[in-house]
Protein backbone atom coordinates (compact mmCIF):
# COMPACT_ATOMS: atom_id res chain seq x y z
CA UNK A 1 0.00 0.00 0.00
CA UNK A 2 1.30 3.44 -0.87
CA UNK A 3 0.82 6.77 0.82
CA UNK A 4 -1.94 9.01 -0.61
CA UNK A 5 0.60 11.39 -2.16
CA UNK A 6 2.10 8.55 -4.22
CA UNK A 7 -1.15 6.94 -5.37
CA UNK A 8 -1.71 6.35 -9.08
CA UNK A 9 -4.61 8.05 -10.88
CA UNK A 10 -6.44 4.74 -11.39
CA UNK A 11 -5.99 4.00 -7.71
CA UNK A 12 -7.45 7.37 -6.69
CA UNK A 13 -10.53 6.88 -8.88
CA UNK A 14 -11.09 3.38 -7.51
CA UNK A 15 -10.94 4.57 -3.92
CA UNK A 16 -13.17 7.56 -4.64
CA UNK A 17 -15.91 5.33 -6.05
CA UNK A 18 -15.55 2.86 -3.17
CA UNK A 19 -15.86 5.71 -0.68
CA UNK A 20 -19.26 6.44 -2.23
CA UNK A 21 -20.19 2.77 -1.70
CA UNK A 22 -18.87 2.99 1.86
CA UNK A 23 -21.00 6.05 2.55
CA UNK A 24 -24.10 4.29 1.28
CA UNK A 25 -23.45 1.20 3.40
CA UNK A 26 -22.73 3.24 6.50
CA UNK A 27 -25.99 5.16 5.93
CA UNK A 28 -27.87 1.85 5.68
CA UNK A 29 -26.23 0.64 8.90
CA UNK A 30 -27.10 3.91 10.66
CA UNK A 31 -30.68 3.71 9.34
CA UNK A 32 -31.09 0.36 11.11
CA UNK A 33 -31.85 -1.63 7.98
CA UNK A 34 -32.58 -5.33 8.45
CA UNK A 35 -29.74 -7.85 8.48
CA UNK A 36 -30.84 -9.56 5.20
CA UNK A 37 -30.95 -6.15 3.55
CA UNK A 38 -27.44 -5.30 4.78
CA UNK A 39 -26.05 -8.67 3.70
CA UNK A 40 -27.53 -8.29 0.23
CA UNK A 41 -26.08 -4.81 -0.17
CA UNK A 42 -22.70 -5.94 1.17
CA UNK A 43 -22.69 -8.78 -1.37
CA UNK A 44 -23.44 -6.32 -4.18
CA UNK A 45 -20.72 -4.04 -2.78
CA UNK A 46 -18.22 -6.91 -2.95
CA UNK A 47 -19.12 -7.86 -6.52
CA UNK A 48 -18.85 -4.25 -7.68
CA UNK A 49 -15.48 -3.92 -5.95
CA UNK A 50 -14.15 -6.93 -7.86
CA UNK A 51 -15.45 -5.60 -11.18
CA UNK A 52 -13.98 -2.15 -10.52
CA UNK A 53 -10.64 -3.62 -9.46
CA UNK A 54 -10.26 -5.43 -12.79
CA UNK A 55 -11.53 -2.38 -14.68
CA UNK A 56 -9.18 0.18 -13.13
CA UNK A 57 -6.00 -1.82 -12.52
CA UNK A 58 -3.40 -2.04 -15.31
CA UNK A 59 -2.41 -5.64 -14.47
CA UNK A 60 -2.97 -8.50 -12.03
CA UNK A 61 -0.63 -7.01 -9.44
CA UNK A 62 -2.73 -3.86 -9.60
CA UNK A 63 -5.82 -5.95 -8.80
CA UNK A 64 -4.06 -7.23 -5.68
CA UNK A 65 -3.16 -3.68 -4.71
CA UNK A 66 -6.77 -2.55 -5.01
CA UNK A 67 -7.90 -5.63 -3.08
CA UNK A 68 -5.60 -4.50 -0.26
CA UNK A 69 -7.40 -1.15 -0.21
CA UNK A 70 -10.75 -2.95 -0.04
CA UNK A 71 -9.73 -5.09 2.93
CA UNK A 72 -7.58 -2.73 4.98
CA UNK A 73 -9.42 0.57 4.41
CA UNK A 74 -12.94 0.16 3.08
CA UNK A 75 -13.67 -3.11 4.88
CA UNK A 76 -12.34 -1.65 8.13
CA UNK A 77 -14.58 1.41 7.73
CA UNK A 78 -17.71 -0.72 7.25
CA UNK A 79 -17.00 -3.04 10.19
CA UNK A 80 -16.20 -0.09 12.43
CA UNK A 81 -19.56 1.48 11.48
CA UNK A 82 -21.28 -1.79 12.42
CA UNK A 83 -19.54 -1.75 15.79
CA UNK A 84 -20.62 1.83 16.46
CA UNK A 85 -24.23 1.78 15.23
CA UNK A 86 -25.34 -1.84 15.75
CA UNK A 87 -25.09 -3.13 19.31
CA UNK A 88 -26.04 -6.68 18.35
CA UNK A 89 -22.98 -6.89 16.04
CA UNK A 90 -20.61 -4.88 18.23
CA UNK A 91 -18.48 -7.71 19.62
CA UNK A 92 -17.97 -9.49 16.32
CA UNK A 93 -17.44 -6.24 14.38
CA UNK A 94 -14.90 -4.95 16.88
CA UNK A 95 -13.03 -8.27 16.77
CA UNK A 96 -12.87 -8.16 12.97
CA UNK A 97 -11.86 -4.47 12.98
CA UNK A 98 -9.04 -5.06 15.47
CA UNK A 99 -7.89 -8.12 13.50
CA UNK A 100 -7.73 -6.08 10.27
CA UNK A 101 -5.72 -3.36 12.03
CA UNK A 102 -3.26 -5.85 13.58
CA UNK A 103 -2.77 -7.74 10.31
CA UNK A 104 -2.33 -4.46 8.43
CA UNK A 105 0.30 -3.16 10.84
CA UNK A 106 2.20 -6.45 10.64
CA UNK A 107 1.89 -6.84 6.86
CA UNK A 108 2.78 -3.28 5.82
CA UNK A 109 4.95 -1.94 8.64
CA UNK A 110 6.65 -4.84 10.45
CA UNK A 111 7.26 -7.94 8.35
CA UNK A 112 8.64 -6.33 5.15
CA UNK A 113 11.82 -5.39 7.05
CA UNK A 114 11.79 -8.08 9.76
CA UNK A 115 14.71 -10.05 8.36
CA UNK A 116 15.20 -13.69 9.37
CA UNK A 117 18.44 -15.63 8.95
CA UNK A 118 17.57 -19.23 8.01
CA UNK A 119 20.29 -21.82 8.52
CA UNK A 120 20.63 -25.26 6.93
CA UNK A 121 23.26 -27.98 6.93
CA UNK A 122 24.07 -30.35 4.10
CA UNK A 123 26.36 -33.35 4.59
CA UNK A 124 28.16 -34.66 1.55
CA UNK A 125 31.05 -37.00 0.90
CA UNK A 126 32.05 -34.62 -1.92
CA UNK A 127 33.00 -31.95 0.61
CA UNK A 128 36.49 -32.06 2.11
CA UNK A 129 36.04 -29.33 4.73
CA UNK A 130 33.14 -27.30 6.16
CA UNK A 131 32.10 -24.37 4.00
CA UNK A 132 29.52 -21.64 4.39
CA UNK A 133 27.30 -20.48 1.51
CA UNK A 134 25.06 -17.40 1.80
CA UNK A 135 22.06 -17.11 -0.53
CA UNK A 136 21.06 -13.49 -1.17
CA UNK A 137 17.86 -13.66 -3.22
CA UNK A 138 15.40 -11.10 -4.56
CA UNK A 139 16.80 -7.91 -3.11
CA UNK A 140 14.24 -6.39 -5.51
CA UNK A 141 14.48 -2.81 -4.30
CA UNK A 142 13.59 0.52 -5.90
CA UNK A 143 15.64 2.53 -3.42
CA UNK A 144 18.75 1.88 -1.35
CA UNK A 145 17.74 2.42 2.27
CA UNK A 146 19.01 1.50 5.72
CA UNK A 147 17.28 -1.87 5.27
CA UNK A 148 19.40 -2.81 2.23
CA UNK A 149 22.51 -1.54 4.04
CA UNK A 150 21.66 -3.71 7.03
CA UNK A 151 21.15 -6.78 4.82
CA UNK A 152 24.49 -6.44 3.02
CA UNK A 153 26.19 -5.88 6.38
CA UNK A 154 24.69 -9.13 7.70
CA UNK A 155 25.84 -10.99 4.58
CA UNK A 156 29.43 -9.96 5.12
CA UNK A 157 29.21 -10.53 8.90
CA UNK A 158 28.62 -14.24 8.13
CA UNK A 159 32.11 -14.44 6.54
CA UNK A 160 30.78 -16.64 3.72
CA UNK A 161 33.01 -18.84 1.61
CA UNK A 162 30.60 -18.45 -1.31
CA UNK A 163 27.66 -16.14 -2.13
CA UNK A 164 24.84 -17.16 -4.47
CA UNK A 165 22.47 -14.52 -5.88
CA UNK A 166 19.44 -15.89 -7.78
CA UNK A 167 18.26 -12.66 -9.41
CA UNK A 168 15.84 -9.74 -9.06
CA UNK A 169 18.28 -7.13 -7.80
CA UNK A 170 16.36 -3.91 -8.42
CA UNK A 171 12.74 -3.32 -9.40
CA UNK A 172 12.65 0.00 -11.24
CA UNK A 173 11.37 0.78 -14.73
CA UNK A 174 13.91 1.58 -17.43
CA UNK A 175 15.25 5.11 -17.17
CA UNK A 176 17.39 7.47 -15.12
CA UNK A 177 16.06 6.25 -11.78
CA UNK A 178 16.94 2.65 -12.60
CA UNK A 179 20.48 3.64 -13.55
CA UNK A 180 20.74 5.61 -10.30
CA UNK A 181 19.54 2.72 -8.12
CA UNK A 182 21.88 0.24 -9.84
CA UNK A 183 24.76 2.64 -9.24
CA UNK A 184 23.82 3.06 -5.57
CA UNK A 185 23.65 -0.72 -5.15
CA UNK A 186 27.07 -1.05 -6.74
CA UNK A 187 28.46 1.56 -4.36
CA UNK A 188 26.87 -0.14 -1.35
CA UNK A 189 28.49 -3.46 -2.25
CA UNK A 190 31.88 -1.81 -2.71
CA UNK A 191 31.60 -0.02 0.64
CA UNK A 192 31.06 -3.42 2.30
CA UNK A 193 33.99 -5.09 0.49
CA UNK A 194 31.57 -7.53 -1.14
CA UNK A 195 33.60 -10.68 -1.75
CA UNK A 196 33.87 -14.39 -0.90
CA UNK A 197 36.95 -16.66 -1.20
CA UNK A 198 35.18 -19.25 -3.40
CA UNK A 199 33.39 -16.63 -5.47
CA UNK A 200 30.10 -14.76 -5.83
CA UNK A 201 27.71 -16.01 -8.52
CA UNK A 202 24.65 -14.15 -9.85
CA UNK A 203 21.90 -14.84 -12.37
CA UNK A 204 19.26 -12.48 -13.74
CA UNK A 205 15.62 -12.43 -12.66
CA UNK A 206 12.28 -11.13 -13.90
CA UNK A 207 12.93 -7.52 -12.85
CA UNK A 208 16.47 -7.49 -14.24
CA UNK A 209 16.80 -5.76 -17.59
CA UNK A 210 19.89 -6.21 -19.77
CA UNK A 211 21.73 -3.70 -17.58
CA UNK A 212 21.55 -5.75 -14.36
CA UNK A 213 25.21 -6.70 -14.42
CA UNK A 214 26.16 -3.03 -13.91
CA UNK A 215 25.27 -3.49 -10.22
CA UNK A 216 28.44 -5.62 -10.01
CA UNK A 217 30.87 -3.52 -12.05
CA UNK A 218 34.41 -3.75 -10.67
CA UNK A 219 33.35 -6.36 -8.12
CA UNK A 220 34.45 -10.03 -7.92
CA UNK A 221 31.07 -11.32 -9.09
CA UNK A 222 30.52 -13.90 -11.82
CA UNK A 223 27.37 -12.88 -13.73
CA UNK A 224 25.68 -15.58 -15.79
CA UNK A 225 24.22 -13.69 -18.75
CA UNK A 226 23.56 -17.08 -20.39
CA UNK A 227 23.38 -20.64 -19.12
CA UNK A 228 26.76 -22.31 -18.73
CA UNK A 229 28.84 -24.33 -16.28
CA UNK A 230 32.02 -23.45 -14.44
CA UNK A 231 34.46 -25.95 -13.02
CA UNK A 232 35.95 -24.73 -9.74
CA UNK A 233 38.25 -26.51 -7.34
CA UNK A 234 35.95 -28.98 -5.60
CA UNK A 235 32.81 -27.45 -7.17
CA UNK A 236 30.84 -27.39 -10.39
CA UNK A 237 28.54 -24.38 -10.70
CA UNK A 238 25.86 -24.06 -13.36
CA UNK A 239 24.19 -20.67 -13.76
CA UNK A 240 20.90 -20.53 -15.67
CA UNK A 241 19.49 -17.84 -17.92
CA UNK A 242 16.07 -16.66 -16.70
CA UNK A 243 14.14 -18.56 -19.39
CA UNK A 244 16.06 -21.77 -18.74
CA UNK A 245 15.12 -21.54 -15.06
CA UNK A 246 11.46 -21.67 -16.17
CA UNK A 247 12.12 -24.92 -18.07
CA UNK A 248 10.69 -27.90 -16.16
CA UNK A 249 12.27 -30.20 -18.78
CA UNK A 250 15.72 -28.65 -18.64
CA UNK A 251 18.66 -30.84 -19.67
CA UNK A 252 21.45 -29.52 -17.46
CA UNK A 253 25.01 -30.81 -17.80
CA UNK A 254 26.25 -33.58 -15.53
CA UNK A 255 29.27 -32.65 -13.40
CA UNK A 256 32.66 -34.04 -14.28
CA UNK A 257 34.28 -36.22 -11.61
CA UNK A 258 33.25 -36.07 -7.97
CA UNK A 259 32.76 -32.29 -7.67
CA UNK A 260 29.86 -30.92 -5.62
CA UNK A 261 27.42 -29.59 -8.23
CA UNK A 262 25.34 -26.44 -7.65
CA UNK A 263 22.70 -25.23 -10.12
CA UNK A 264 21.66 -21.61 -9.66
CA UNK A 265 18.52 -20.20 -11.29
CA UNK A 266 15.96 -17.53 -10.58
CA UNK A 267 12.69 -19.46 -11.05
CA UNK A 268 12.68 -22.89 -9.32
CA UNK A 269 10.76 -24.69 -12.09
CA UNK A 270 14.02 -26.20 -13.41
CA UNK A 271 14.04 -28.41 -10.29
CA UNK A 272 11.17 -30.41 -11.82
CA UNK A 273 13.61 -31.70 -14.45
CA UNK A 274 15.54 -33.42 -11.64
CA UNK A 275 18.96 -32.08 -12.67
CA UNK A 276 22.06 -34.11 -11.94
CA UNK A 277 23.17 -31.86 -9.07
CA UNK A 278 23.68 -31.86 -5.33
CA UNK A 279 22.16 -28.46 -4.60
CA UNK A 280 19.61 -26.43 -6.57
CA UNK A 281 19.19 -22.79 -5.54
CA UNK A 282 16.40 -20.42 -6.60
CA UNK A 283 14.34 -17.44 -5.49
CA UNK A 284 11.42 -15.78 -7.31
CA UNK A 285 8.55 -17.02 -5.13
CA UNK A 286 9.15 -14.68 -2.15
CA UNK A 287 7.71 -17.61 -0.20
CA UNK A 288 4.37 -16.51 -1.57
CA UNK A 289 4.88 -13.15 0.19
CA UNK A 290 1.50 -13.73 1.85
CA UNK A 291 0.89 -17.01 3.64
CA UNK A 292 -2.12 -18.41 5.45
CA UNK A 293 -1.23 -19.98 8.81
CA UNK A 294 -1.21 -23.81 8.61
CA UNK A 295 -1.84 -23.59 4.83
CA UNK A 296 1.16 -21.84 3.36
CA UNK A 297 1.61 -19.52 0.37
CA UNK A 298 -1.46 -18.48 -1.59
CA UNK A 299 0.46 -17.63 -4.79
CA UNK A 300 3.90 -18.83 -5.89
CA UNK A 301 3.84 -17.87 -9.61
CA UNK A 302 5.69 -21.02 -10.62
CA UNK A 303 5.05 -24.68 -11.40
CA UNK A 304 6.70 -26.39 -8.45
CA UNK A 305 4.52 -27.85 -5.68
CA UNK A 306 3.37 -25.24 -3.17
CA UNK A 307 5.28 -26.92 -0.33
CA UNK A 308 8.52 -26.47 -2.29
CA UNK A 309 8.06 -22.69 -2.57
CA UNK A 310 10.28 -21.89 0.43
CA UNK A 311 12.98 -23.57 2.44
CA UNK A 312 14.99 -26.74 1.82
CA UNK A 313 13.33 -29.65 0.02
CA UNK A 314 14.91 -33.06 -0.50
CA UNK A 315 14.03 -33.98 -4.07
CA UNK A 316 15.88 -37.28 -3.78
CA UNK A 317 18.63 -38.66 -1.55
CA UNK A 318 21.31 -36.92 -3.60
CA UNK A 319 19.62 -33.63 -4.55
CA UNK A 320 18.28 -30.80 -2.42
CA UNK A 321 16.37 -27.71 -3.54
CA UNK A 322 16.69 -24.42 -1.66
CA UNK A 323 14.11 -21.75 -2.48
CA UNK A 324 14.65 -18.51 -0.60
CA UNK A 325 11.81 -16.21 0.50
CA UNK A 326 14.08 -13.38 -0.57
CA UNK A 327 15.03 -10.02 0.87
CA UNK A 328 12.62 -7.63 -0.83
CA UNK A 329 9.08 -7.83 -2.13
CA UNK A 330 7.04 -7.25 -5.26
CA UNK A 331 6.93 -3.59 -6.21
CA UNK A 332 5.53 -1.73 -9.20
CA UNK A 333 1.73 -1.96 -9.02
CA UNK A 334 1.72 -4.67 -6.34
CA UNK A 335 0.82 -3.98 -2.69
CA UNK A 336 4.03 -3.71 -0.66
CA UNK A 337 3.37 -6.18 2.09
CA UNK A 338 4.42 -9.45 3.64
CA UNK A 339 2.28 -11.54 5.96
CA UNK A 340 3.37 -14.68 7.83
CA UNK A 341 6.30 -14.68 5.42
CA UNK A 342 9.31 -12.74 6.69
CA UNK A 343 12.16 -11.86 4.32
CA UNK A 344 15.13 -14.11 4.76
CA UNK A 345 18.84 -14.44 4.28
CA UNK A 346 19.81 -18.10 3.86
CA UNK A 347 23.01 -19.58 5.24
CA UNK A 348 23.93 -23.13 4.13
CA UNK A 349 26.79 -24.96 5.80
CA UNK A 350 28.29 -27.80 3.78
CA UNK A 351 29.78 -30.48 6.02
CA UNK A 352 31.95 -33.47 5.06
CA UNK A 353 29.96 -36.68 5.45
Amino acid sequence: MLTPCSMEVWEIWFNFILLLFDSWLVFQIFSNKSLPNLLAQTFVFGILSIILAFYFSPNNFGVLRLAAWVVFVHGLLVFFALAVFRKQFRTVSLFISVTIIIVGIDAFLIEPHWLEISRYEIKSNKIKKSLKIVVLADLQTDEITDYERMVIGKVMAENPDMILMPGDFVHVEWGEKRTKVLGELNQLLKENSFHAPLGIYAVGGNTDECDWTSAFDDLPVTCFGDSYTLEKEGFTITGLHLWDSYDSNLHSPSPQGAAFHIVLGHVPDFALSNPDADLLVAGHTHGGQVQIPFFGPILTLCEIPRNWAEGMTEIDKDTKLLVSRGIGMERGNAPRLRFWCRPELVVITLIPA
